[in-house]
């Protein structure tokens, strides 16, 4: 990993509890609007994303759950970014 820091913080202030495998971790969880192909008068939708330590999604995979303010979410993307903090990308 290029560069790791302590995001403790981060996380004590704005995470949310998930379950994810019967196990509790922290989430910042935003649900941001999103269109697609808006310009042609295409969808216009919602993105949730979690936000974790990337310790805590290391054995992750798509299509797998994870459950956050008791909605059930798939996993359909893995974003680590290098600084020990990863962006999961879910779908309803």
């Amino acid at each position: 990993m290029f560069f790791e820091q302590d995001n403790g913080a981060l996380f004590a202030d704005f995470a949310v509890a998930a379950s994810y495998n019967g196990a509790a971790i922290a989430v910042i969880f935003s649900e941001g609007y999103k269109a697609i192909n808006a310009v042609t008068g295409g969808v216009e939708s919602t993105e949730p994303q979690a936000i974790c330590k990337s310790a805590d999604a290391e054995a992750m995979s798509h299509g797998e759950q994870i459950v956050i303010n008791d909605m059930a979410y798939y996993i359909t993307g893995i974003e680590p970014d290098g600084t020990g903090i990863t962006v999961i990308v879910l779908s309803k």
